[in-house]
């Protein structure tokens, strides 16, 4: 199993995120998955062998991921931290607009923003939010339908074939001539 977007690699996703969340918290900004790990490995070879045997390949993953979201955490907070102080002057709750494009654009977990939002003494516009992820859905449903069902926009391909047949020579020959229609 590998953090994902979806079902247990997602679990695994939001457990690793959080640890490195909850270090943040206590003033650790690098990496410390390379401390914590062996030491998680170790209390727990005696139930699960498999996390020994399989430990380079696992502590791999999990440092990758971790790094990852580093990153993220990164440019997030500084992009939270804008809207906060945006949010506060205005009076108003952090918009589920800024809540909405942190997730969306920057991958920063809504409930990471809850948290520190309510942190800085805001709440957040979760209707609003949940408003916008809905129709991020739905265009990504529709557009997955649209493609599956074969109707994507070929009509860039359409007008290639109208102009003729191309023959590929490159299995007998290294160099050739080309040009295009517009030239």
């Amino acid at each position: 199993m590998s953090p994902s977007n979806e079902g247990r690699g997602y679990v695994l996703r939001r457990l690793i995120r959080r640890a490195v969340r909850a270090m943040r918290l206590l003033g650790v900004e690098e990496a410390c998955l390379p401390q914590l790990l062996p030491a998680s490995r170790d209390a727990m070879k005696g139930v699960y062998p498999v996390v020994e045997t399989d430990f380079d390949r696992i502590s791999r993953i999990a440092y990758a991921e971790e790094k990852a979201f580093l990153r993220t955490i990164a440019s997030g907070t500084a992009r939270l931290e804008e809207a906060v102080v945006l949010s506060k002057a205005a009076g108003k709750p952090l918009s589920g607009e800024d809540a909405f494009a942190l997730h969306d654009t920057y991958g920063f977990p809504i409930d990471l923003t809850l948290e520190m939002a309510e942190e800085a003494g805001l709440k957040v516009d979760e209707a609003e939010f949940r408003s916008l992820m809905l129709e991020q859905r739905q265009r990504a449903q529709a557009d997955a339908k649209a493609k599956k069902g074969g109707h994507a926009d070929v009509s860039a391909f359409q007008e290639l074939l109208a102009e003729g047949e191309t023959v590929f020579t490159g299995y007998t020959e290294l160099e050739g001539e080309a040009g295009s229609a517009a030239s």
